[in-house]
């Protein structure tokens, strides 16, 4: 089921929300966050599209939450910068970049 949501960070933790729920998770308990593309290859003759998985890791459970990337595989394949660019812009890239500078600083205090 692809639902959904919206996120917020501050200094201290990270929010999910969907739909009616929501999901708290502090930067002191986080150990990591990446941001990674997946291929979304539904079958022959339909375009490959493209998505950004951020992975947060804690040390009991790995939260995934995805996301839409606005790149085709030209891009991907021949035109790196256009794709480099556009994933370094991305929401998911940017808050994964945001949580690993703020865990350090929380797990200090």
């Amino acid at each position: 089921m692809n639902l959904r949501g919206n996120f917020k960070a501050t200094s201290t933790e990270v929010v999910f929300k969907f739909a009616f729920s929501s999901r708290n998770i502090p930067f002191s308990e986080i150990e990591y966050a990446a941001c990674e593309v997946k291929q979304n290859v539904l079958r022959r003759g339909i375009p490959v599209s493209y998505c950004t998985e951020l992975i947060i890791k804690n040390k009991s459970e790995t939260f995934t939450v995805n996301d839409v990337l606005e790149v085709s595989s030209n891009d991907v394949l021949n035109n790196r910068k256009a794709y480099e660019e556009k994933l370094s812009a991305h929401q998911f890239t940017r808050l994964a970049e945001y949580i690993n500078s703020h865990i350090h600083i929380n797990k200090r205090v």
